[in-house]
Protein backbone atom coordinates (compact mmCIF):
# COMPACT_ATOMS: atom_id res chain seq x y z
CA UNK A 1 0.00 0.00 0.00
CA UNK A 2 2.77 2.24 0.64
CA UNK A 3 3.92 1.28 -2.69
CA UNK A 4 0.75 2.36 -4.37
CA UNK A 5 1.00 5.64 -2.30
CA UNK A 6 3.68 7.04 -3.72
CA UNK A 7 3.35 5.97 -7.34
CA UNK A 8 0.02 7.81 -7.47
CA UNK A 9 0.25 10.81 -4.92
CA UNK A 10 0.94 12.56 -7.86
CA UNK A 11 -2.76 11.44 -9.40
CA UNK A 12 -4.50 12.53 -5.80
CA UNK A 13 -2.82 16.07 -5.88
CA UNK A 14 -3.89 16.48 -9.36
CA UNK A 15 -7.61 15.45 -8.20
CA UNK A 16 -7.55 17.11 -5.17
CA UNK A 17 -6.48 20.50 -6.70
CA UNK A 18 -9.35 20.34 -8.83
CA UNK A 19 -11.55 20.86 -5.90
CA UNK A 20 -10.12 23.80 -4.60
CA UNK A 21 -8.38 21.94 -1.80
CA UNK A 22 -4.75 22.50 -0.79
CA UNK A 23 -3.34 18.54 -0.59
CA UNK A 24 -0.60 19.08 2.00
CA UNK A 25 -1.89 19.81 6.01
CA UNK A 26 -5.20 21.27 4.40
CA UNK A 27 -8.00 23.15 6.64
CA UNK A 28 -11.76 23.73 5.38
CA UNK A 29 -13.15 26.83 7.22
CA UNK A 30 -16.26 25.86 8.15
CA UNK A 31 -18.78 28.75 7.78
CA UNK A 32 -18.75 31.32 10.80
CA UNK A 33 -22.20 30.41 13.00
CA UNK A 34 -24.17 32.25 15.74
CA UNK A 35 -21.95 31.46 18.75
CA UNK A 36 -18.87 33.43 16.77
CA UNK A 37 -17.17 29.81 16.62
CA UNK A 38 -15.08 29.46 13.82
CA UNK A 39 -14.62 25.65 12.95
CA UNK A 40 -11.72 24.12 11.54
CA UNK A 41 -11.71 20.87 10.15
CA UNK A 42 -8.75 19.03 8.35
CA UNK A 43 -9.04 17.76 5.18
CA UNK A 44 -7.79 13.22 5.53
CA UNK A 45 -5.91 13.11 2.73
CA UNK A 46 -4.48 9.99 3.22
CA UNK A 47 -8.03 8.26 3.16
CA UNK A 48 -8.83 10.07 0.15
CA UNK A 49 -5.78 8.75 -1.34
CA UNK A 50 -6.68 5.06 -0.16
CA UNK A 51 -10.18 5.15 -1.60
CA UNK A 52 -8.42 6.52 -5.41
CA UNK A 53 -5.93 4.15 -5.71
CA UNK A 54 -8.32 0.97 -4.55
CA UNK A 55 -11.53 2.66 -6.74
CA UNK A 56 -8.63 2.37 -9.93
CA UNK A 57 -7.61 -0.83 -9.17
CA UNK A 58 -10.75 -2.20 -8.04
CA UNK A 59 -11.89 -1.34 -11.70
CA UNK A 60 -8.98 -2.63 -13.44
CA UNK A 61 -9.20 -6.17 -11.79
CA UNK A 62 -13.30 -6.11 -12.59
CA UNK A 63 -12.34 -5.56 -16.10
CA UNK A 64 -9.76 -8.18 -16.22
CA UNK A 65 -11.96 -10.68 -14.67
CA UNK A 66 -14.64 -10.31 -17.39
CA UNK A 67 -12.43 -10.35 -20.17
CA UNK A 68 -11.03 -13.88 -18.40
CA UNK A 69 -14.78 -14.91 -18.50
CA UNK A 70 -15.05 -13.90 -22.08
CA UNK A 71 -12.18 -15.64 -23.12
CA UNK A 72 -13.43 -18.76 -20.48
CA UNK A 73 -16.88 -18.65 -22.84
CA UNK A 74 -15.36 -18.29 -26.18
CA UNK A 75 -13.51 -21.83 -25.63
CA UNK A 76 -15.91 -23.52 -23.77
CA UNK A 77 -18.51 -22.89 -26.74
CA UNK A 78 -15.82 -23.97 -28.94
CA UNK A 79 -15.85 -20.67 -30.63
CA UNK A 80 -12.29 -20.98 -31.92
CA UNK A 81 -12.52 -23.07 -35.40
CA UNK A 82 -8.61 -23.44 -35.50
CA UNK A 83 -8.84 -25.22 -31.77
CA UNK A 84 -10.08 -28.85 -31.25
CA UNK A 85 -12.93 -29.17 -28.79
CA UNK A 86 -10.59 -31.25 -26.78
CA UNK A 87 -8.38 -28.11 -26.54
CA UNK A 88 -10.61 -25.80 -26.12
CA UNK A 89 -12.05 -27.46 -23.13
CA UNK A 90 -8.66 -27.81 -21.39
CA UNK A 91 -8.19 -23.85 -22.32
CA UNK A 92 -11.31 -23.10 -21.03
CA UNK A 93 -10.99 -24.96 -17.83
CA UNK A 94 -7.42 -23.55 -17.59
CA UNK A 95 -8.81 -19.68 -17.95
CA UNK A 96 -11.45 -20.00 -15.41
CA UNK A 97 -10.01 -21.97 -12.30
CA UNK A 98 -6.62 -20.03 -12.94
CA UNK A 99 -7.16 -17.09 -13.87
CA UNK A 100 -10.74 -16.00 -13.35
CA UNK A 101 -11.41 -17.07 -9.88
CA UNK A 102 -8.05 -15.75 -8.54
CA UNK A 103 -8.64 -12.32 -10.32
CA UNK A 104 -12.17 -12.35 -9.36
CA UNK A 105 -11.18 -13.10 -5.71
CA UNK A 106 -8.74 -9.81 -5.23
CA UNK A 107 -11.35 -7.98 -6.98
CA UNK A 108 -13.69 -8.62 -4.20
CA UNK A 109 -11.36 -8.21 -1.54
CA UNK A 110 -9.93 -4.90 -3.40
CA UNK A 111 -14.19 -3.43 -3.55
CA UNK A 112 -14.31 -4.82 0.15
CA UNK A 113 -11.63 -2.34 1.77
CA UNK A 114 -12.90 0.31 -0.90
CA UNK A 115 -16.62 0.20 0.80
CA UNK A 116 -14.96 0.26 3.85
CA UNK A 117 -13.01 2.83 3.97
CA UNK A 118 -15.32 4.92 2.84
CA UNK A 119 -17.74 4.09 5.35
CA UNK A 120 -15.28 5.01 7.94
CA UNK A 121 -14.48 8.38 5.85
CA UNK A 122 -18.19 8.98 5.94
CA UNK A 123 -19.01 8.30 9.24
CA UNK A 124 -15.55 10.82 10.15
CA UNK A 125 -17.63 13.33 7.87
CA UNK A 126 -20.63 13.15 9.95
CA UNK A 127 -19.41 13.57 13.18
CA UNK A 128 -17.23 16.39 11.92
CA UNK A 129 -20.22 18.13 10.42
CA UNK A 130 -22.63 17.60 13.69
CA UNK A 131 -19.63 19.40 15.42
CA UNK A 132 -20.19 22.39 13.55
CA UNK A 133 -23.17 23.26 14.72
CA UNK A 134 -22.35 23.53 18.56
CA UNK A 135 -19.84 24.24 21.32
CA UNK A 136 -21.31 21.72 23.78
CA UNK A 137 -22.90 18.50 23.13
CA UNK A 138 -22.99 14.77 24.80
CA UNK A 139 -21.92 11.92 23.40
CA UNK A 140 -25.17 9.98 23.23
CA UNK A 141 -26.77 13.02 21.65
CA UNK A 142 -24.08 12.74 18.51
CA UNK A 143 -24.07 9.44 18.49
CA UNK A 144 -27.68 9.68 18.12
CA UNK A 145 -27.54 12.01 15.75
CA UNK A 146 -25.08 10.33 13.41
CA UNK A 147 -26.97 6.57 13.61
CA UNK A 148 -23.91 5.04 15.92
CA UNK A 149 -23.91 3.43 19.27
CA UNK A 150 -22.43 5.88 22.01
CA UNK A 151 -19.14 3.42 22.27
CA UNK A 152 -18.33 3.24 18.45
CA UNK A 153 -19.08 7.46 18.34
CA UNK A 154 -16.56 7.53 21.25
CA UNK A 155 -14.20 5.40 19.15
CA UNK A 156 -13.84 7.64 16.10
CA UNK A 157 -14.37 10.87 18.01
CA UNK A 158 -11.24 10.33 19.65
CA UNK A 159 -9.53 9.37 16.26
CA UNK A 160 -10.43 12.68 14.64
CA UNK A 161 -9.18 14.44 18.12
CA UNK A 162 -5.76 12.20 18.18
CA UNK A 163 -5.56 12.77 14.48
CA UNK A 164 -5.95 16.74 15.15
CA UNK A 165 -8.54 17.11 12.63
CA UNK A 166 -10.83 18.51 15.02
CA UNK A 167 -10.30 20.73 17.98
CA UNK A 168 -12.26 18.93 20.57
CA UNK A 169 -12.07 17.80 23.64
CA UNK A 170 -14.40 15.01 26.06
CA UNK A 171 -15.41 15.84 29.32
CA UNK A 172 -15.38 12.10 30.84
CA UNK A 173 -17.25 13.17 34.15
CA UNK A 174 -20.21 14.49 32.14
CA UNK A 175 -19.28 12.69 29.18
CA UNK A 176 -19.89 16.27 26.90
CA UNK A 177 -17.72 17.13 23.92
CA UNK A 178 -16.88 20.66 24.11
CA UNK A 179 -15.09 22.26 20.78
CA UNK A 180 -13.24 25.28 20.79
CA UNK A 181 -11.31 27.40 18.31
CA UNK A 182 -7.99 26.72 20.11
CA UNK A 183 -6.78 24.75 22.99
CA UNK A 184 -6.40 27.63 25.13
CA UNK A 185 -9.76 28.47 25.51
CA UNK A 186 -11.11 25.06 27.01
CA UNK A 187 -11.04 25.70 30.68
CA UNK A 188 -10.91 22.65 33.05
CA UNK A 189 -10.85 23.93 36.00
CA UNK A 190 -13.66 25.30 38.02
CA UNK A 191 -14.71 28.40 37.31
CA UNK A 192 -16.31 31.20 40.03
CA UNK A 193 -19.69 32.96 39.87
CA UNK A 194 -18.93 36.10 39.65
CA UNK A 195 -22.45 37.23 42.05
CA UNK A 196 -22.11 35.05 44.84
CA UNK A 197 -18.56 33.54 44.39
CA UNK A 198 -19.71 29.87 44.47
CA UNK A 199 -17.45 27.11 42.66
CA UNK A 200 -18.85 25.49 39.42
CA UNK A 201 -17.69 22.56 38.48
CA UNK A 202 -17.60 21.50 34.98
CA UNK A 203 -15.54 21.77 31.36
CA UNK A 204 -16.23 25.30 29.94
CA UNK A 205 -15.48 27.35 26.68
CA UNK A 206 -14.14 31.12 26.15
CA UNK A 207 -17.41 32.91 25.20
CA UNK A 208 -19.84 30.45 26.90
CA UNK A 209 -23.20 31.57 28.26
CA UNK A 210 -23.43 30.04 31.79
CA UNK A 211 -26.30 29.84 34.43
CA UNK A 212 -25.02 29.88 37.98
CA UNK A 213 -26.96 26.72 39.76
CA UNK A 214 -26.65 28.81 43.07
CA UNK A 215 -27.57 31.87 42.54
CA UNK A 216 -29.46 31.98 38.97
CA UNK A 217 -26.76 34.43 37.26
CA UNK A 218 -26.21 34.23 33.95
CA UNK A 219 -22.38 35.38 33.19
CA UNK A 220 -20.26 34.69 29.69
CA UNK A 221 -16.59 32.92 30.44
CA UNK A 222 -14.06 35.67 29.57
CA UNK A 223 -10.26 34.97 29.73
Amino acid sequence: MSFCLNNFVWFYTFAESSKGYNTQKYLYHGEKINTSLRFVILMSSEDDAKRIILLIFGIVFLFTTLLFVLASLVYAFHLVGSVSPEESNQYAIFLFTLCTAPVLIITVVIFYFYFKISRRVAIEEDIMGALKLYRKIKLSTLAQQIGLPPNKTEKYLLKLIDENRINAYLDRDTMEIIVYDNPYDVRVENITCPNCGAKISGVYVVGEIVRCKYCGTVFKIEK
